[in-house]
């Protein structure tokens, strides 16, 4: 009960402290801006291990989880400290792992639900290559130069896609093993806010404006609100 307690209290302490991050964090990034960032990103790293603690989940599940939460807070320190080119793509790879982690964690707890299951499904495969080949042939028709990006863009989204198809296979399994349907809303709904905040901190980067408070208000609301309920799903998926 004490570990669960610390685990909603962890989550409670966002909910000031994401406005106050985007107040101090707008139009330019400040000292500031930075430690509120990272506490917040702190807390959901800390509400994953109460959670993996309060459950006594010490399985391969939450520790894939535990993983890439961490480089999930090491990217967030990297995109955010200073506006460098090398800390950009240092971020952008510091959350490419997280997500693998994050689809090794969901793809281990299919397989202990369903033995024999394949690690990865012949159809993800093909949907993945035509996704990034899609993302790669859009950069193209651009006429982006050929640099690092044009590899690590489709990469990163093929990826990210990746994850959020396990998320969801995931908890169609637990709903048809164990019935458990809120678990399956926690990795539905947390790895599509993932999805939604991408795809809204791609839209304010390819705006020169910067877009607007309200979209960077939005990419930050839906990632926090993602990484809370991965670190939440936790206390259910125990495996």
């Amino acid at each position: 009960m004490f570990y669960q307690i610390c685990l909603y209290l962890c989550l409670a302490l966002e909910i000031p402290l994401i406005p106050l991050f985007l107040k101090h964090g707008w139009p330019e990034k400040t000292t500031q801006s930075l430690r509120l960032k990272m506490a917040c990103s702190s807390l959901f790293v800390l509400a994953a291990v109460f959670a993996m603690l309060a459950a006594e989940n010490y399985g391969p599940y939450s520790r894939y989880l535990l993983v890439g939460f961490a480089f999930c807070w090491l990217g967030d320190f990297l995109l955010h400290v200073k506006p460098l080119q090398i800390l950009f793509a240092l971020g952008a790879l510091s959350f490419l792992i997280g997500h693998i982690f994050y689809l090794n964690g969901y793809a281990r707890a299919i397989q202990a639900l369903t033995p024999g299951l394949p690690f990865f499904a012949l159809w993800e495969i093909i949907l993945l290559l035509v996704f990034a080949g899609g993302i790669l042939a859009a950069m193209l028709l651009k006429k982006m130069r050929p640099d690092a990006v044009m590899v690590v863009v489709p990469l990163y989204a093929g990826t990210l896609l990746f994850m959020v198809l396990k998320a969801w296979t995931l908890g169609l399994r637990m709903i048809q093993e164990e019935g458990a349907y809120f678990t399956a809303v926690l990795l539905g709904l947390g790895s599509l806010l993932f999805l939604i905040s991408d795809g809204l901190l791609a839209v304010i980067n390819v705006n020169k404006e910067k877009g607007t408070f309200a979209l960077k208000a939005w990419n930050i609301v839906t990632y926090y609100s993602a990484q809370a309920m991965l670190a939440v799903s936790i206390l259910f998926v125990v495996v």
